[in-house]
């Protein structure tokens, strides 16, 4: 089987939230797997929000249904919930 790759290494990754845990975590991975190194000719660019002009915080939010009934909401209400919260900063 021929493995093929996601992301071309020779291109420039922008990585947002690169502070944040998800962010923080995936810039480690691309850099042991080889990317953002200058090693093949890629770059891997993790601007702040306040360097790309940003202001706001974008936080998904998704109830699992095994968790439901932990949240001090009523499950009824928060069962499958899956919504995007946008804040003003």
């Amino acid at each position: 089987m021929k493995s093929s790759k996601l992301i071309n290494p020779n291109e420039i990754i922008y990585v947002a939230g690169s502070s944040g845990m998800v962010g923080s975590s995936l810039c480690r991975l691309l850099k042991e797997k080889g990317y953002g190194l200058n090693k093949y000719g890629g770059k891997l660019l993790t601007p702040s929000r306040k360097e790309l002009d940003l202001f706001a915080n974008i936080r998904p939010a998704q109830c699992f249904d095994a968790l439901a009934s932990f949240s001090s909401l009523k499950k009824e209400i928060v069962s499958g919930l899956d919504i995007v919260i946008v804040r003003e900063l």
